[in-house]
């Protein structure tokens, strides 16, 4: 009676660990490695490991600047953050060219361009334009004022256009953050004056104001010194002004 007793116990036992193993072994972890045995049971070495994630690429976004100017404007024009696949800096100056010249005609050039950089625009109390590069902004506006003292002339700077790297994810396209410049038709031709001095004996001034341009006005002085002057005249000041 006592053995039939102690088989009952022990075979309800047996059930229990049947109910509850399965539930245990889904806690644990199997020793050592071979193949899956289907049970969900991990080896407890594999526990935690997670796939592994490349970063995602990221590189430099190079872009170029551009700044048109014409003699008879007061104004420039300027566009920067061109990327490369934009054109890169040919592109850049094509743009600001095509501006300027619709709004001024033939005349137009590059004043300053380049990559990664920053161009600044000054003029000083008589009207002339003087550019300085750099790095930064800041480095472009203090080489534009260096110049300008150089010359010792005092200039208000009017412009800094700064095309600056930057890193992106290469997996996705970029953002455009093209930017461009344009006066809107509130470019002021000058009138200009030009006075000149003649070569032969150094104490005749010829001078002429109101033209339109400076190459009208040197024109018209020039031509006026020469004939009265056996041909021998120096340019000595060029006033945008007209005065």
């Amino acid at each position: 009676m006592f053995e039939l007793r102690r088989l009952k116990i022990c075979t309800a036992m047996a059930f229990l660990t049947l109910l509850v193993v399965p539930w245990e072994a889904s806690a644990q972890c199997r020793i050592g490695s071979g193949p899956d045995h289907g049970d969900g049971v991990p080896y407890c070495n594999d526990l935690g490991t997670k796939p592994v994630v490349p970063p995602r690429p990221k590189g430099w976004v190079d872009v170029y600047v551009s700044v048109a100017w014409h003699p008879d404007a007061n104004d420039v024009w300027a566009i920067w953050n061109v990327r490369e696949s934009q054109g890169g800096q040919a592109a850049a100056d094509d743009a600001v060219l095509s501006d300027c010249r619709k709004a001024m005609g033939d005349g137009c050039s590059i004043a300053n361009s380049g990559i990664n950089t920053s161009i600044a625009i000054a003029r000083d109390n008589s009207g002339f334009t003087a550019y300085g590069a750099g790095a930064t902004h800041d480095a472009a506006k203090n080489q534009v004022l260096n110049d300008c003292s150089l010359r010792n002339t005092t200039c208000t700077v009017e412009h800094v256009f700064t095309a600056k790297p930057w890193l992106e994810y290469t997996d996705v396209a970029g953002f455009d953050e093209l930017k461009q410049y344009r006066p809107n038709g509130r470019v002021i031709e000058a009138r200009h004056g030009v006075a000149i001095l003649s070569g032969n004996d150094g104490r005749k001034v010829w001078i002429g104001s109101g033209y339109e341009t400076v190459s009208a006005a040197q024109a018209a002085v020039i031509g006026k010194c020469q004939a009265e002057s056996a041909g021998l005249c120096n340019e000595m000041l060029v006033n945008r002004n007209g005065s």
